[in-house]
């Protein structure tokens, strides 16, 4: 059976995107590339990843799954089978042409792969990214959600990463068995949580330049190494291992030589089976008369710079697990760490959870909303779902358009989920009349409430400027134990979440690119130091935020570029911790980009490249810790020009470049002395500023039985001026 033979033709045909293609299980013998050109919006779901198999049987060197020049789309529940065909690849993400036949074609991003097996003797699992070369554009390929995949033996890697603009690949709960590479990136950049590697033939992962880039609560068994850079150079790239486990790797587990600085944070590694067969580490190092005694990590680079180290609360086998460059200055900045420890299988078992999932067997009672329902109608449905009674009601919308002509209500104690086709462009409610709409909010959710709004796309203003629409209100949703989970949210608003005096709420916001502004206001608790609110995000963006009240927000692996001119500036008061961040106005001059301006609390900015630089302008009630950032169009950085701070201030790693014609300071990438005004304890102090990061990782999920845990996944809101509220 060729089950899917006429789908290359199918997925080519007609300018527009369809909306949702399910696949039942069955095994289906593809012969050519499935070709995704010019599509939006859609989804391929299989019905269970175990039992619903694309296997190949066409030519060698080829791609499965081909999504060219096409965005906001999700593949999930899949099994690609390489059918043990030689260089195949099972899902190329690869924007080639801009415009062809007549269909348009849209910038390849904000993509999710989910709950996928790739076997068969892949040569690659998903691939992702170009050069702007020939056929290929080199453009995005970006912002890709990849998460409870399997990839199995794949010969080259499970996931490559190959092009300048190919950035943004959150890793999530993915497995990674007997693979060459895991993660093999290519000049674009990758961010891993909670995944498993076993057996990795050169490296877990493997970097050939590649910006910023973090491995976050993985576990590492039996593989040549943890983490390789390929080369050395005069590049300050970023590296961040945090929670990590490696277990019994056979060659030294990490190797990096570039002039960026390293962050380690929480890690247990083992010692090498090379040690325990007697044999030195073998070590492609830039220095030859670099000690060979076996160690945890080699750092340093035939450039001249400050070879820096940031080491926090690991665990390592070694006595002295860094091994530096002699031929450069080092420094390391260390506290609670701890040697001699061995790593066993403990943890483990938190990892199987990882890779493709059963799909589960839901009993849902669907409430289908008609095409064309008014919005009393749409009302009507969604009080007839509240008031049920019945397990997992759902609210359905079709793939099409919904005009509102006021707000829609989810009435407090709802047990309920709105759900729609897809991500943009599929299932879209719309104010079609601005001028005669009724409301504040399109949607108001009142509390307490247990509430998942998914794949919908909400459309306010967009017909004039300034619209001051909120998307979705939550009303009197603050409660101990709420939580909060957003992904990929898509909302171009100047403020994407705004939280008005909470308390007790976790909210966490992830693989969100297009979601600038996050206000995070403490109530009265909070700013007593007595609430447990907390505002996480894991790729989810960090411009335009602000904290008041005592607040506190950790941000982790986020990418601005943009029209903001200052994208962040800080001016209330709490704790703000950014880790992994690049900042990138769109103006790329040597003007203010970060500006922190009487901030009262801890601010920690570390492991950015930025174009720009920062004013600094402390209170006396400031802990500001800057670490690890580069600079960029600055040739003389006023962090150093002031003599003294108030307040606590500590500044370490700080590297510049520029390529002005003439400038005297300009040329190669520059490292400068690190400064601590007011501070005793240099190694305390930056615990003390890294430690409400340290221990934030992703959340599993919702609380179930817990009042107040709330779901927004693959929404987007378009013409607001706040998306989400958290109101009172």
């Amino acid at each position: 059976m060729d089950g899917l033979s006429v789908y290359p033709r199918g997925f080519n045909q007609g300018k527009k995107s369809y909306s949702t293609v399910h696949l039942k299980r069955g095994k289906y013998f593809i012969s050519e590339t499935l070709i995704l050109r010019g599509k939006i919006g859609f989804r391929i779901i299989g019905e269970d990843p175990q039992h619903t198999i694309l296997e190949w049987r066409g030519k060698e060197k080829d791609t499965m799954l081909w999504a060219d020049g096409s965005a906001y789309f999700k593949v999930s529940n899949l099994t690609f089978h390489g059918g043990f065909r030689t260089g195949m690849e099972g899902i190329g993400i690869h924007w080639a042409t801009r415009a062809s036949g007549g269909v348009n074609h849209f910038a390849s991003l904000n993509i999710e792969i989910n709950n996928c097996r790739f076997t068969g003797g892949m040569d690659v699992g998903v691939g992702g990214g170009s050069y702007a070369s020939g056929d290929w554009t080199g453009a995005n390929d970006s912002e890709v959600t990849i998460r409870y995949c399997e990839f199995d033996g794949c010969a080259s890697a499970g996931i490559r990463i190959a092009g300048f603009n190919a950035l943004d690949y959150w890793i999530w709960n993915c497995r990674f068995m007997n693979c060459v590479i895991g993660v093999d990136c290519r000049h674009g950049n990758y961010h891993v949580y909670n995944s498993y590697f076993r057996q990795s033939a050169l490296a877990d992962v493997h970097n050939t330049g590649g910006y910023y880039t973090s491995l976050r609560g993985c576990f590492s068994e039996n593989s040549m190494a943890f983490s390789v850079d390929g080369g050395s150079s005069s590049n300050p790239f970023k590296r961040v291992f945090e929670n990590n486990i490696v277990k019994q790797p056979k060659e030294l587990p990490i190797q990096y030589h570039h002039i960026g600085k390293l962050s380690l944070y929480g890690n247990r590694i083992d010692r090498s089976q090379a040690d325990t067969l007697n044999r030195k580490n073998p070590v492609r190092s830039p220095d030859p008369q670099m000690d060979p005694s076996p160690v945890s990590v080699t750092y340093g680079s035939w450039y001249p710079s400050i070879f820096t180290i940031l080491s926090l609360r690991n665990k390592f086998f070694y006595a002295a697990p860094f091994r530096f460059s002699s031929a450069h200055p080092s420094m390391l900045y260390q506290a609670d760490d701890k040697v001699g420890h061995t790593v066993s299988s403990e943890g483990l078992e938190s990892f199987e959870k990882t890779g493709i999932q059963a799909v589960p067997v839901l009993k849902e009672t669907v409430f289908r909303v008609p095409l064309n329902s008014t919005t009393d109608e749409l009302q009507a449905i969604i009080q007839r779902a509240s008031a049920s009674g019945i397990e997992n009601p759902v609210v359905q919308f079709e793939y099409g358009r919904y005009a509102l002509n006021k707000s829609v209500f989810i009435p407090a104690h709802s047990r309920i989920k709105l759900r729609g086709e897809g991500l943009i462009y599929s299932s879209m409610l719309v104010i079609e009349n601005p001028e005669i709409f009724k409301g504040e909010a399109l949607f108001i959710v009142r509390g307490p409430t247990n509430v998942s709004i998914q794949d919908l796309h909400i459309v306010g203003n967009t017909t004039r400027g300034g619209s001051k629409l909120i998307g979705i209100d939550f009303r009197n949703v603050d409660t101990r134990n709420a939580r909060v989970v957003m992904d990929q949210l898509y909302c171009p608003a100047e403020t994407s979440v705004f939280v008005d005096r909470y308390n007790y709420t976790l909210f966490e916001k992830n693989n969100s690119f297009f979601s600038d502004g996050n206000i995070i206001i403490g109530g009265d608790e909070q700013k007593a130091g007595r609430g447990t609110l907390r505002f996480h995000a894991f790729g989810g963006q960090y411009a335009g935020t602000q904290v008041f009240n005592g607040a506190r927000a950790v941000f982790k692996d986020c990418w601005y570029e943009g029209s903001r001119k200052i994208p962040l500036s800080l001016v209330g008061d709490g704790e703000i911790l950014i880790d992994g961040a690049m900042c990138a106005p769109n103006k790329l001059d040597s003007t203010t980009t970060i500006a922190i301006e009487g901030f009262r609390g801890k601010v920690t900015l570390a492991n950015m490249y930025m174009y720009g630089s920062i004013l600094l302008k402390p209170s006396m009630d400031s802990k500001i810790f800057l670490w690890n950032i580069n600079m960029n169009q600055v040739a003389r950085p006023s962090l150093f020009a002031q003599e003294t701070y108030p307040g606590q201030v500590a500044i370490a790693g700080i590297t510049t470049d520029c390529n002005f014609p003439g400038e005297l300071d300009c040329g190669g990438f520059k490292s400068y002395e690190d400064r601590f005004h007011n501070i005793s304890d240099k190694n305390a102090f930056i615990l003390s500023n890294m430690e409400p990061g340290m221990n934030v990782m992703p959340v599993e999920g919702l609380l179930p039985g817990d009042l107040n845990q709330i779901s927004v996944s693959r929404v987007s809101m378009e013409g607001m001026g706040i998306g989400l509220k958290f109101s009172k």
